[in-house]
């Protein structure tokens, strides 16, 4: 199969998903998809947080949606700007490096604390500046710009000088695009059907006060490449490494939650660390 028959296979894919997404009512219109399926799948967010995180509109400085991770040792904040291409052709085209002037314009805003939000933005970014603006009083929140498509990603010597800008003020940007989409939040699948590592002699834990043990170790970072990779593709990651493992809050009324909390009451609860270790 040709790379562009690989490209339009991913796009009509993808495009079930959002088409579904769309007929659920899980998002207003189709260019609300990446987000949705970024936040859904990579932060395990609630559908209600997804919603709130939406900024886009007029003025809303290239922003596409803001959401906020209070789950981590620092909060972090996740600046969002996203396409939803509506056709093959056009989702062929790299990602237009250029739109990252736009956020240059929003950070500008979000340092300077005299400027007038109601003039400059809307207002669900307005109230989403002011949110950061109160946990960077108490926090030092890491910052990460994501580019969303179901296209390509961006040419690399147009984006490069604009990541060195933000890079300066310690914002990282990150892209995710069709070949992500598909295989992080639709495909989750490799070609093996284990993962095998080998931990370290020196530094194993073995843990459990009943017949099911922890056992927490070290690996080498080759073990660790190993157990990542992709064996269809060296380059990729194997997300399907993380499909058991629950990172992130899910809600406090979860089932996820109530099976923690029912195994954690339960007679049998001298197995929940072996349980709930993740």
């Amino acid at each position: 199969m040709s790379v562009y028959d690989a490209h339009e296979r991913d796009f009509k894919l993808l495009n079930l998903r959002i088409k579904k997404l769309v007929e659920d009512g899980l998002i207003k219109d189709r260019s609300q998809a990446p987000i949705f399926l970024l936040l859904s799948h990579r932060f395990h967010a609630e559908d209600d947080l997804i919603h709130e995180s939406y900024t886009d509109g007029g003025n809303d400085c290239g922003v596409d949606a803001i959401y906020i991770d209070r789950n981590m040792d620092e909060p972090e904040i996740h600046v969002i700007q996203s396409r939803c291409h509506s056709s093959t052709r056009k989702s062929k085209a790299p990602f237009k490096a250029n739109s990252l002037e736009k956020l240059v314009r929003f950070f500008e805003i979000l340092k300077n604390k005299n400027s007038n939000l109601p003039k400059v933005v809307n207002y669900k970014l307005e109230q989403k500046i002011l949110e950061i603006r109160d946990i960077q009083k108490k926090d030092f929140p890491k910052i990460i710009v994501w580019l969303l498509s179901n296209g390509q990603p961006c040419v690399d010597h147009e984006v490069t000088p604009l990541l060195e800008r933000l890079e300066q003020s310690q914002i990282k940007v990150r892209e995710f695009h069709l070949t992500e989409f598909v295989e992080f939040c639709i495909k989750r699948r490799s070609s093996r059907t284990d993962h095998t590592f080998y931990a370290r002699d020196i530094g194993v834990l073995d843990y459990g006060p009943s017949d099911l043990n922890s056992v927490v170790g070290l690996i080498s970072a080759r073990e660790l490449y190993d157990l990542l990779k992709d064996l269809r593709d060296e380059r990729k990651i194997d997300y399907s490494v993380f499909d058991m493992n629950v990172r992130g809050f899910l809600g406090t009324d979860t089932e996820v939650n109530k099976e923690i909390f029912r195994s954690a009451l339960s007679k049998e609860n001298h197995h929940f660390s072996s349980l709930n270790n993740g």
